[in-house]
């Protein structure tokens, strides 16, 4: 189960993630030297500090809607949870090492992990509402229509089109803060309803 603040977390654990699997690599340390080279900022934002090298840019968050009706075990007979939010989120990856060659090797690479890891788990997992815990998360590649990234990066204030993939994340839960106490049963009682039938002569 986790808190609100899991987004957060999903976004630091793919950083480190990505550092954890660049950082022993000859070919993509020279290009991504730390992982603060790594952001959760969008193209636009990374493009007015030349320290960020790559973008984990979150722009989108649906509701899941395979886990929305799913129950829940509930472990106190005293108090019944409500399910808690199900949600997949969208990443937008875009290298920006200002040398094209650099970022099909650096994309490639991101690529590359996030095949190797298509499912997150265990240390990996980083912040409050993830580590220690049991959640695996799924990274999914989701080819994205290209009117749709076109779209998208118009949304980008004087940032022109560049290379990108998007992948999806999924299940994130948020837990609910509702509860309903439940009471026990004091008395039973039984009706009954019969009908009178009347005899035809």
């Amino acid at each position: 189960m986790s808190d609100y603040p899991v987004i957060a977390d999903v976004g630091n654990t793919l950083k480190k993630l990505l550092w954890e699997n660049i950082k022993n690599d000859a070919k993509v340390n020279k290009i991504i030297e730390a992982e603060a080279n790594i952001t959760l900022e969008s193209p636009a934002e990374m493009q007015t500090d030349s320290n960020k090298k790559l973008s984990l840019y979150l722009y989108r968050i649906v509701e899941n809607q395979f886990l929305k009706n799913q129950e829940i075990p509930n472990n106190d007979p005293k108090k019944i949870e409500s399910n808690p939010l199900a949600i997949d989120l969208f990443y937008l990856i875009t290298p920006a090492t200002n040398l094209r060659e650099q970022d099909h090797i650096l994309l490639g690479k991101v690529m590359q992990v996030f095949h190797d890891h298509a499912v997150v788990r265990g240390l990996i997992l980083t912040g409050d509402t993830l580590a220690g815990s049991d959640v695996q998360l799924r990274l999914v590649f989701y080819s994205l229509p290209f009117e749709e990234i076109i779209q998208l990066w118009q949304s980008f204030s004087e940032k022109s089109f560049h290379l990108s993939v998007c992948y999806q994340v999924t299940p994130i839960r948020i837990d609910s803060t509702r509860e309903i106490e439940a009471k026990r049963v004091k008395e039973k009682r039984d009706e009954y309803y019969q009908e009178s039938v009347k005899k035809v002569k």
